[in-house]
């Protein structure tokens, strides 16, 4: 199981902040939208690696690797994840999660 975000991480605190009262469906549309642009940063991740193993010659097999994974967890059930990843600029691999 991945290790979860650095509890200082800003990233961390909008997507784990509780909130209630009147202002909850604003919280809970800012979290969603924290959500589908984290998603975002690790796809351009994903993208700058697969242009650089192009780029390099690389492995057929590791290009097709890359090419070929796919998120097998939900970012809305595990969000930390989601934050580590984009912290630390990688990609869970299925065998990771």
């Amino acid at each position: 199981m991945p290790a979860a975000a650095s509890a200082a991480s800003p990233l961390a605190g909008a997507i784990d902040s509780p909130c209630c009262g009147p202002y909850h469906d604003a919280v809970s549309s800012l979290q969603r939208t924290v959500l589908h642009w984290l998603a975002s940063c690790v796809m351009e991740d994903r993208m700058h690696r697969i242009v650089a193993l192009c780029s390099t010659g690389a492995d057929v097999g590791v290009l097709a690797r890359e090419l070929s994974l796919q998120r097998d967890w939900a970012p809305s059930e595990h969000p930390q994840w989601l934050v580590f990843e984009v912290e630390n600029t990688l990609q869970f691999r299925p065998e990771q999660c």
